[in-house]
């Protein structure tokens, strides 16, 4: 083992952090779960913490490489926080590389090339590879313009709709009820309190999108609208995407994040706008997103590797469905 090259790849989240130490040849041979290292979503100081507790053991064996994933690398000011959190743990010679979390996301479930992956967790974002790796992207607006679909989005939603029906602007149903129960507020100042603070409690609000899957299905007429608006938003995203980077042959749709689980109707929402483009086959990854920033740090070494897979979804469309 001692002439094989080993590398990490990292999936810096807001809430979590994990690190896996991988051979060239795929294999794990180590694993480090930490905090949240997004410098956005829990400070600089917590989120260099994080990557400290999450690298430094794995560092114990040389490596030939790194890669991190984490939301808000196309800014300069995050790419320049990260390379010096990471020197600071890793030396100056270590190559770093550094991609977005949609990038390491789609690298765990697809080698081939076109293919897309569809993110919905605390945000949301659409993100595809053309036949020559070229991105294409829709979406990651972030918590204050808004990400479509997301469980920030749905939450939000959730509680504009509970202060409302406060105020008497809407009709109180199963929704709002659950949503102020969970908030343990009674009024709308109470709600208020509750969600006005900086910075905002954003896994917090995300959580609420299961209350929204939960009265829709339920019949409550707010959270079916909410569940409505957030998947005709999402398709628009995906049938733009998968539009620009496929070709006539099966296109490979990667799906992640926890607002799938939180709120079903959005995979299908998915399926749909693939399917409407050309035939697709949809699925989750086999592979955490950590492990394909493990790849995207091989291929960087010029290390070849093995295929990905998806586990395909079944229902309303199959992979041969135009």
């Amino acid at each position: 083992m001692n002439g094989v090259k080993k590398v990490i790849g990292v999936d810096a989240g807001g809430s979590k952090t994990l690190a896996l130490l991988v051979s060239e040849s795929g294999e794990v041979l180590g694993r480090m779960l930490t905090g949240g290292a997004n410098p956005r979503s829990v400070g600089q100081s917590a989120a260099a913490e994080a990557l400290r507790e999450a690298l430094a053991p794995l560092l114990q064996r040389p490596v030939a490489g790194i890669c991190v994933g984490a939301a808000g690398l196309a800014r300069a000011s995050d790419r320049e926080f990260f390379e010096t959190a990471i020197r600071e743990v890793a030396g100056p010679t270590v190559p770093v590389l550094l991609c977005n979390d949609a990038q390491i996301a789609l690298e765990a479930g697809a080698s081939e090339r076109p293919a897309m992956v569809v993110i919905a967790g605390t945000g949301s974002l659409v993100y595809g590879e053309r036949a020559d790796r070229t991105p294409v992207r829709c979406g990651g607006y972030g918590a204050v313009l808004g990400d479509p679909a997301s469980g920030y989005a749905l939450g939000l939603s959730a509680l504009r709709h509970a202060a409302r029906s406060l105020d008497g602007l809407e009709p109180r149903g199963r929704l709002a009820d659950a949503v102020l129960m969970s908030a343990d507020a009674t009024s709308v100042p109470e709600l208020v309190a509750k969600v006005h603070h900086w910075p905002p409690d954003i896994g917090a609000i995300a959580a609420l999108a299961s209350l929204v899957s939960d009265a829709a299905a339920q019949g409550d007429e707010a959270a079916k609208t909410i569940v409505d608006t957030a998947c005709s938003e999402f398709r628009e995203h995906v049938a733009l995407v998968a539009s620009r980077v496929r070709t006539p042959a099966e296109l490979p749709v990667v799906i992640w994040g926890g607002a799938f689980e939180a709120v079903p109707e959005l995979v299908e929402a998915v399926r749909e706008a693939a399917y409407s483009t050309g035939p697709c086959s949809v699925g989750r990854a086999s592979l955490e997103p950590a492990h394909g920033a493990a790849f995207l740090a091989l291929g960087s070494l010029g290390v070849i590797r093995g295929q990905r897979s998806t586990v395909e979804l079944q229902g309303s469309g199959g992979a041969s469905q135009p």
